[in-house]
């Protein structure tokens, strides 16, 4: 257990996602794995942003999925990642999702925007690649500005 949130949190900071943000937020299904998280993409460092064409703003947030097998954890699997992130009023939120992919693993990301005090539903279908296993995945979560 401890060495797959080891991997999250590197995984994650390759990205330049700050550890802080990494309380492990995960999915179990059949022999697979999905760690997610969703974060303003201003956390994200300038550098890691221009790397990923990722736009920093107090106002865009960032999605990003890893999919893995129960047996091999650290190594990310390729999947088929649909989904939306929706507002109260039903409103989609989300631009296009793409995958990044490095060494030993593969993400899923999405950007989006939000306004303060924001709370957007995230729903995604996910299929790890060969398998005829298939999940939803879905969670809230309410975004603030920072107004630093």
């Amino acid at each position: 257990m401890l060495s797959r949130r080891l991997f999250l949190c590197a995984g994650l900071s390759c990205l330049g996602l700050p550890l802080i943000a990494t309380a492990e937020q995960k999915l179990e299904f059949g022999d697979y794995l999905v760690h997610y998280i969703a974060l303003p993409t201003s956390e994200l460092t300038p550098a890691t942003a221009k790397a990923y064409g990722v736009e920093r703003s107090a106002r865009r947030g960032i999605v990003v999925l890893n999919v893995q097998h129960r047996e091999r954890p650290q190594i990310g699997l390729p999947a088929t990642i649909s989904g939306e992130v929706r507002n109260l009023l039903g409103q989609t939120k989300t631009r296009q999702f793409r995958e990044i992919r490095e060494q030993n693993a593969i993400y899923t990301i999405g950007e989006f925007s939000f306004s303060n005090l924001e709370t957007l539903s995230f729903r995604f279908d996910i299929r790890p690649q060969g398998s005829t296993q298939q999940t939803e995945l879905r969670f809230a979560q309410q975004f603030y500005i920072n107004r630093e």
